[in-house]
């Protein structure tokens, strides 16, 4: 009787096994589907090209419909996207009309994997000392777009004003 109990929790743990790691594949594929677009946001960034403020307005607003705040947009991509084009920064005549789609797809899904990686992270970091005034007037603009916009959005209550 014990070995049959055994043998069952056995089949049922292997069951729940198999369905939460169908569940986490899942989640961490939606996961990488909804930073797509943030990563082709930000690789803008990385283009040998000017923004203009019409370029900046179109990437604020992508990154506020991605639902990430401004901290999680930095960290994808400190961590994500820019392991993939720092080079860009780099070189002297790098990529300035656009950046493949699909390689980046692919690039920063493999560095999606390894952002947690103690090594991986201090390596970035690394780099990022040197290259992130390359990047900081990019950051700087998209936030300060970014607070006026949600500033905007607030509704005033004209009646809690004149009550208090």
């Amino acid at each position: 009787m014990r070995t049959r109990n055994n043998l069952y929790k056995k089949l049922y743990s292997k069951k729940s096994q198999r369905f939460l790691t169908a569940k986490v594949r899942h989640s961490v594929q939606d996961d990488i589907d909804n930073r797509k677009i943030v990563w082709h946001a930000i690789a803008s960034f990385y283009l040998d090209t000017e923004l203009l403020e019409y370029d900046y307005e179109r990437i604020a607003a992508l990154f506020t419909q991605s639902g990430f705040s401004i901290t999680e947009l930095k960290k994808i991509d400190l961590y994500e996207v820019f392991p993939v084009l720092k080079d860009n920064l780099l070189t002297i005549s790098g990529v300035w009309n656009g950046i493949d789609e699909g390689w980046l797809n692919k690039a920063c899904t493999l560095t999606y994997y390894r952002r947690n990686n103690n090594f991986f992270r201090m390596k970035v970091r690394f780099y990022n000392r040197v290259l992130y005034t390359m990047r900081k007037e990019h950051w700087i603009k998209i936030e300060s777009i970014m607070r006026s916009k949600t500033t905007q959005q607030i509704p005033i209550n004209s009646n809690l004003i004149e009550n208090s």
